[in-house]
Parts: structure tokens; sequence; C-alpha cells
């Protein structure tokens, strides 16, 4: 069993996330931005994701590294979480990285189609690196072996994420649900370089939130 701990808040006062553009993704990354500022109003219930993330963020830490650096993409409170939860986490002496660790939230993925949350994908693995790790929210569906064809990223659920982050050059190295299993956080890592390994299958954990 797997404990979860969850990162304690700091004062707002904390810098905000800034991303810009990813190569590769020119088209899908300012479409994700100025729909987001658009329709900000539609999505501002970002309750049960960032109880999630509140509740894991400390694991993810644990696999970014002490190091790392936060990215996110029209998420400042999800930045503000993840940052506390680095800061909060014990450096290994033998990993001197310095990872980007990437933040898509749900209502910017939930406004891209499939064509286009690929070229983000794809795109964010150019801009970050072979050592980047990538955390994706998702409003999933109930069953996570279900996995349906859909025009829109808003609806497909944790199988076709995944599909398409290996796709990218991504792999899943957690998975994270709550109770319902209704909200998921996917954290993938680059792939092996040359096609090495496999892909590790992951036994989503659910908090309750």
């Amino acid at each position: 069993m797997i404990a979860v701990a969850a990162a304690m808040p700091s004062a707002a006062t904390r810098a905000s996330s800034h991303w810009r553009p990813s190569v590769g993704a020119t088209s899908a990354a300012p479409r994700a931005n100025a729909d987001v500022a658009e329709h900000a109003s539609s999505f501002a219930d970002a309750g049960p994701e960032l109880l999630l993330l509140d509740r894991c963020a400390a694991q993810i830490a644990a696999e970014a590294g002490a190091g790392a650096v936060v990215h996110a993409i029209a998420a400042p409170r999800q930045a503000l979480v993840l940052r506390d939860a680095i800061e909060a986490s014990v450096p290994r002496r033998d990993d001197h990285r310095r990872r980007d660790l990437v933040y898509l939230p749900r209502h910017a993925v939930a406004l891209l189609d499939g064509d286009e949350l690929l070229a983000l994908l794809r795109g964010l693995a150019a801009r970050h690196g072979p050592d980047a790790l990538l955390v994706v929210a998702v409003e999933s569906e109930r069953d996570f072996s279900r996995a349906e064809s859909t025009t829109r990223a808003r609806g497909c659920g944790v199988p076709v994420v995944e599909h398409l982050a290996r796709v990218a050059g991504w792999e899943m190295c957690q998975l994270w649900s709550d109770g319902t299993a209704r909200h998921a956080l996917v954290v993938c890592e680059r792939a092996c370089a040359g096609g090495q390994g496999e892909l590790i299958r992951v036994t989503p954990v659910r908090v309750s939130t």
C-alpha cells in the first residue's frame, strides 16, 4: 500500500508559473493558452484536481528530484503545490539533475483534440529534454481499462492520454486517481532512447478527496 502525503500550501505571494510555446507545438500551445484565458469561467472549479495533486505531490516531487524546475500551462495554483512539495523533499546525494517538471492542467487538455494534444506532447518532449517529467491532469473515464474513440481530448480518459504520450515519446511512471476514479493525474517520463525498455504498467493508486 502506497502512503500518500499532502503538500502544505504556502503564501500566495510566490511567483506564478510562466510558460512559452514548445518546439513542434506552435499551433496547439497558443490555442490552449488563448482558450483558457477566454473560457476561464468554464473551468473555474479546479477543486478535485487540486485536492488530488495535493495528496500525491510528495510522490511526484520525489520522482522529479529536489532540483526540479516547475513549468505549468495556465496553472499557477498547481505550480505552487508542486514547488512546495519539491522544496520539502530531501535531495539524494547522487542526484544533481535539475529536471523540468511540466504540468498540463485538466482545463488545458480539455480544449485540445487528439492531434493537437499529440503535437503539444511532442513539442514538450523536444523542448524540455530527456530528463523531463510530465504530469497530465485528465477527467478520466470511470473504468481505467476503457478507451473510447473521441474527437476531443476532454472525454478521452487515461488510456488515450497514455497512448498519445507514448506516441510522443513519453512513458507512464505514475498514475493517480481520486476516490471516484473520475479525476486522474498521469505522470510520464521520457521513453528510453533507441526503443530500449518497455512501458511499465502502473496500478492506479486512488486517494480519498
